[in-house]
């Protein structure tokens, strides 16, 4: 079982595996208003009991994610002989590259690349313990065991790594939430850059999300509106990405999420 946790929802997916692949068995989205309160806990608590009983569920192990922007995400370089070291030389220096006392979080670490003979590139993932902490305990109370904790961007470019996608162009992928948007680019099959953009307040297309009906004219109007602002941000990220030579185009697309406006943006964003 997978859990995304998002600001006022929740979403829960059941995963079957078979012979060859995965697939999804069955989903919820949960409204729970602001997350951490004891009546969000409680709500939530019943909805992933009421799920895992309709699924026949006694307990079950259970992954969970947060969204981009609950999370410490930073590339840095570490000088070392050896990659093996990378570990040890982080316990010592994580407090020199986050805001936050190393007894207060938890952190993780992927290789990107070597750059040089003794230096390796590295990106950082970092939450603070206290939100990790309490949505185990909150999963514990519904039956419910975690065995690995994430965020949205990481499970999303380890669904692509399931695919046959091109390793050899340069990837974007845009994930729309309910109040932000995620943009990742992925060159040469690793991620090497990922922004977090929270949605303007009082945006129309956040109020379409949780809507299954909806007039064909708002829906191209809300998408043409959307279109615009994420391609802004595109070209600000690409701004900012200094690992690419400015001429750089991007090759291929990956959306995720959006709900509805989903197909009119992919068509806006092939146009």
């Amino acid at each position: 079982i997978g859990i995304d946790f998002q600001k006022e929802i929740i979403i829960i997916a059941l995963l079957g595996k078979t012979l060859r692949s995965m697939e999804l068995l069955d989903y919820q989205v949960c409204h729970i208003g602001s997350n951490g309160t004891e009546k969000s806990d409680s709500q939530l608590i019943t909805n992933l009991n009421d799920f895992r009983k309709r699924n026949g569920l006694i307990s079950i192990r259970g992954a969970f994610c947060f969204p981009r922007n609950d999370i410490i995400l930073k590339y840095i370089d570490i000088p070392t002989p050896k990659k093996e070291n990378i570990k040890n030389i982080l316990e010592y220096e994580i407090e020199r590259h986050v805001p936050l006392n190393k007894d207060d979080i938890y952190y993780d670490f992927q290789i990107i690349k070597q750059k040089e003979e003794n230096l390796y590139s590295l990106v950082i993932a970092v939450s603070k313990k206290s939100q990790v902490d309490h949505c185990i305990s909150v999963l514990k109370k519904a039956s419910i065991i975690p065995s690995l904790v994430s965020l949205s961007t990481a499970s999303t470019f380890n669904l692509l790594s399931f695919i046959d996608y091109n390793r050899k162009v340069f990837n974007a992928v845009i994930e729309i939430g309910v109040n932000s948007m995620n943009i990742s680019f992925i060159l040469g099959g690793t991620l090497n850059f990922s922004r977090s953009v929270p949605l303007p307040e009082n945006n129309a297309w956040g109020k379409l999300f949780f809507e299954k009906i909806i007039s064909s004219v708002d829906l191209k109007n809300t998408a043409e509106n959307f279109t615009e602002f994420l391609i802004k941000e595109i070209n600000l990220s690409l701004a900012s990405y200094s690992e690419i030579p400015s001429e750089q185009v991007i090759d291929c697309f990956y959306l995720s999420g959006g709900g509805l406006l989903a197909a009119p943006i992919k068509k806006r964003l092939e146009q």
